[in-house]
């Protein structure tokens, strides 16, 4: 499984568009045209498919000071259950490592996958319950 760091707002974008289209699936509700800002502190890592263009995954982040913060965690039905997340994870780690990071931040829904994180490393924060849904709030110490 080839990984490809990115900078291109257009990959982001993809990612952020897939998850989104994900989400809205479950809760029901109709999808609106989101454009994600200009963000020059925000990156991806993706993973292309071997023959296409076609994007089959990928993990979006961005840092502010010691921080680094997943923005969006998307990975494609035809790679879940094949180490695809982790691996963009292991990369997110070993990425805000390199740039002085002090930690990795990031939050998942219910109907998401709330289990994976702590099976990455990561620690539960808190939670925080809206209407039907339960936002799970996570954290990675770099040491």
């Amino acid at each position: 499984m080839k990984i490809i760091h990115s900078a291109r707002k257009a990959d982001a974008q993809y990612i952020h568009d897939r998850l989104y289209a994900y989400n809205c699936s479950k809760t029901g509700e109709t999808p609106k045209k989101i454009v994600l800002p200009d963000e020059p502190a925000m990156h991806s890592f993706i993973i292309p498919a071997e023959h296409s263009d076609e994007i089959l995954g990928g993990l979006v982040y961005h840092v502010k000071e010691s921080a680094c913060k997943v923005d969006f965690l998307w990975v494609s039905e035809t790679l879940r259950g094949q180490g695809a997340g982790i691996k963009l994870l292991d990369l997110i780690k070993l990425k805000a490592a390199e740039l002085g990071c002090r930690e990795i931040t990031l939050f998942t829904m219910s109907f998401q996958a709330p289990g994976f994180y702590p099976k990455a490393g990561f620690a539960l924060t808190h939670t925080k319950e809206d209407k039907s849904l339960t936002a799970y709030y996570y954290r990675y110490e770099i040491r």
